[in-house]
């Protein structure tokens, strides 16, 4: 899932393999082979990736389909948290 996300992301933003990569500081094969699917980044590059498409780490990896860093926001993670706990009653 994370290569497909990764592929998605970037041509979302019109960008080849080799800006993306120089963005993030990194060799175009090395990004190339996380949207492939050749190679898997560790988590300090997981945040750098996060980070740059501002979406997050969990959206990268397919757990979930929301995009927004919401754990930032208090507001917002406390409401998310509500609403999956009605959400929970609702399924019993």
């Amino acid at each position: 899932m994370l290569c497909e996300r990764l592929k998605e992301l970037r041509e979302e933003i019109e960008l080849k393999q080799e800006e993306v990569a120089a963005k993030l500081n990194m060799g175009r094969s090395t990004y190339a082979n996380y949207e492939t699917g050749r190679a898997e980044p560790g988590i300090s590059v997981l945040k750098d990736i996060a980070s740059f498409y501002n979406v997050s780490i969990d959206f990268l990896c397919g757990y979930t389909n929301i995009r927004e860093q919401y754990i930032k926001d208090k507001r917002k993670s406390s409401y998310v948290n509500d609403c999956l706990k009605i959400y929970e009653k609702f399924l019993k």
